[in-house]
């Protein structure tokens, strides 16, 4: 069977058309624009995996059949002090509309990470905090991002609190 990758597919009405059950695995392809990057009119079951920057998020099922996209990114928060020193058990939050997406503590090393299905460009909203108490206070922090076809990734810089301690 031949494959085709590293291609771009743009303002398309359906970028692919899928006749066939099965599992296809969509290398470097990119969609922008389009009504639907992909039709599947198999009248069954279709199974997208997304490697190397491939961006399938929209799809329309004209036979009958379904469409599952796995498309699987980082969600990546690295704690740190002003002193680049990681900061540990840090509360990091990321929602997307009203959806929870991340809810982690930062670990030993600083870092919460979360696994996401993308399938489209998506703002955010991140929250970082780290106020336990008995151990350093930080200021939270409050900022926004978009989750891309290569993930999210913030390296948080944690204030101390001065007045909190």
């Amino acid at each position: 069977m031949d494959s085709i990758t590293n291609c771009t597919f743009t303002d398309c009405f359906w970028a692919i058309k899928i006749t066939a059950v099965g599992t296809y695995t969509f290398d470097n392809l990119k969609f922008n624009s389009n009504t639907f990057d992909i039709e599947n009119s198999s009248a069954g079951v279709v199974t997208i995996n997304a490697t190397n920057g491939s961006n399938p998020g929209t799809f329309i099922n004209t036979g009958g059949g379904s469409t599952t996209i796995n498309n699987a990114v980082n969600l990546t928060i690295t704690c740190v002090d002003v002193s680049n020193s990681p900061v540990p058990d840090a509360s990091c939050f990321i929602l997307s509309a009203s959806t929870v997406l991340m809810n982690e503590l930062s670990n030993g090393s600083g870092i919460a990470q979360e696994s996401y299905n993308f399938l489209g460009n998506s703002p955010i909203t991140v929250r970082i905090r780290k106020a336990s108490f008995g151990s350093v206070k930080y200021l939270p922090i409050d900022t926004a991002g978009t989750i891309t076809s290569n993930g999210f990734s913030l390296t948080a810089v944690l204030n101390k609190d001065e007045i909190a301690d």
